[in-house]
């Protein structure tokens, strides 16, 4: 038995699904890289919209605007909270610096292995 109506739909509140919804899956949180990631992303996000309709400004601009306009409300989080998002953007930056660095030290490594120190003189001619 379907337990469909007459038009072929299930009735409000029951599906043909016999293992129900799945459940969502949450994203976790673990280390300083993800929160960094996750407050960048959030800096970055709309506030709103404007009176015609457009995007709003960055909930990070809307800090600065509220800080340099001496809006009394909240100066003392917007203040926090771009201390924080530029304390984020100053890590991610020096992740990707590490990661650019491990790069070139693998691919120096890998030309001196292969070609003894003239392959690594070689590699370095051309790539630096």
């Amino acid at each position: 038995m379907s337990g469909r109506d007459s038009r072929g739909r299930f009735p409000q509140g029951t599906s043909g699904n016999r293992r129900g919804r799945p459940l969502k899956q949450t994203k976790r949180y673990e280390t300083l890289e993800d929160f960094d990631r996750v407050l960048i992303d959030t800096a970055n996000r709309p506030v709103g919209k404007t009176s015609d309709g457009k995007e709003g400004p960055a909930l990070f601009q809307y800090a600065a605007l509220n800080l340099a306009t001496g809006n009394t409300e909240n100066r003392l989080a917007a203040r926090h909270f771009i201390l924080m998002v530029q304390e984020a953007a100053m890590r991610q930056d020096r992740r990707t610096f590490c990661r650019e660095e491990e790069e070139l030290r693998a691919a120096r490594l890998a030309a001196l292995k292969s070609g003894g120190w003239q392959g690594l003189a070689e590699y370095d001619a051309q790539h630096l």
